[in-house]
């Protein structure tokens, strides 16, 4: 692992548990063993070291649910659809230090960032949608869901995925499972094809 890895490692799980605010440097670099002059160097500020740590987290959080999606590229469009929920689950449980820096960084963003992180948040968004758009408009196409406007579909499906993931801070993963398995039912329903 190099330096600069190694800093953005140990800066994730600082700013994982205290926030931006609530961790300063010195933290991350005495555990790293360099002085602050040396994360200068590799990221120019503490803000900078940040997004690139928020940058990094919001990719790996896409190439893995895009996987998933593509696991299941041979599937019906609820299945792919279902996949891309299963794939952020499956995310979200196997990285939970990400997944809380990502939670806090979202809900609580640091002041002089906010916009920086939306900024960022949406053209991670954007992509992801676009996956999302091209499953439901071949659910449309091919009659297996009714004919809605589709940002109707799309807002429908991304208020289900968010709150589903707020879910997972309050269920084990079993009651998690269930919940998701159930909702992705009800989901369903409201918006196949007849």
């Amino acid at each position: 692992m190099t330096t600069r890895d190694k800093i953005k490692a140990v800066a994730m799980t600082h700013f994982a548990k205290g926030g931006y605010e609530g961790t300063p440097l010195s933290a991350i670099t005495k555990e790293v063993g360099v002085t602050t002059p040396a994360v200068y160097a590799f990221f120019g500020s503490k803000e900078e070291l940040f997004l690139s740590i928020f940058e990094d987290v919001l990719k790996n959080h896409y190439h893995s649910v895009k996987e998933a999606i593509e696991e299941a590229k041979s599937g019906t469009v609820e299945q792919r659809l279902y996949q891309i929920l299963r794939g952020a689950f499956t995310y979200h449980v196997s990285h939970e230090e990400e997944t809380i820096f990502y939670k806090r960084a979202m809900m609580f963003p640091p002041a002089p960032l906010e916009d920086k992180l939306k900024e960022r948040f949406g053209e991670t968004e954007g992509m992801l949608t676009g996956e999302i758009l091209t499953l439901l408009t071949e659910g449309i196409e091919t009659g297996v869901i009714d004919d809605r406007p589709i940002e109707d579909l799309l807002d429908g499906f991304l208020c289900l995925m968010d709150g589903l993931f707020l879910q997972m801070f309050y269920y084990d993963e079993k009651k998690y499972e269930q919940k998701l398995h159930n909702i992705w039912k009800l989901f369903w329903s409201g918006i196949a094809g007849s």
